[in-house]
């Protein structure tokens, strides 16, 4: 006879880390996507908690903050950054979560640290590469160069792939 083994579903502690992630995407589709996901989550009975790394206050009780400043010379602005980013890193260690989520990330140090705190899941977009572009060229050239930092250090890849309707 076939019998089939069901095992009780395991509710998770999941963090969703989102590295510098301005206003105006956390309140357009980029948020509704994070919240729509992490509403799925819940709805599974997952406990999970969004961590964003923002240089904006953003007036939503979704998220915990960590804020860095963009309103201050290149070289301040890395400390800032890095600055923000190490408090995240642990909290997100206090958190203990049993795995990360870390959305679509322009490196900023000292983010590969989380893949040493439990399994990283790394969301990737096809379009990520062209977007730094579009800010600057150091901006696109710094991604190219940097991401291969995070692609070693995650467990997995979840690729997202855009593309465009035509008629």
């Amino acid at each position: 006879s076939n019998t089939t083994i069901q095992y009780p579903a395991r509710k998770m502690r999941i963090a969703y880390v989102v590295p510098r992630l301005e206003r105006e995407y956390v309140t357009g589709g980029v948020g509704k996507k994070i919240l729509d996901q992490v509403k799925n989550w819940r709805e599974a009975d997952h406990q999970v908690t969004i961590f964003l790394h923002t240089p904006d206050k953003i007036d939503s009780p979704d998220f915990e903050y960590f804020f860095y400043s963009n309103k201050i010379n290149i070289l301040g602005r890395a400390i800032s950054r890095y600055r923000a980013m190490s408090t995240l890193v642990n909290q997100v260690s206090d958190f203990n979560p049993d795995i990360i989520y870390l959305r679509n990330a322009v490196y900023t140090p000292p983010v590969h640290l989380l893949a040493k705190i439990s399994p990283t899941i790394l969301e990737l977009n096809t379009i990520d590469v062209n977007e730094q572009f579009k800010r600057s060229l150091i901006d696109g050239v710094y991604i190219l160069i940097s991401r291969k930092i995070l692609l070693y250090e995650v467990s997995g890849l979840l690729a997202i792939r855009f593309s465009r309707i035509s008629r």
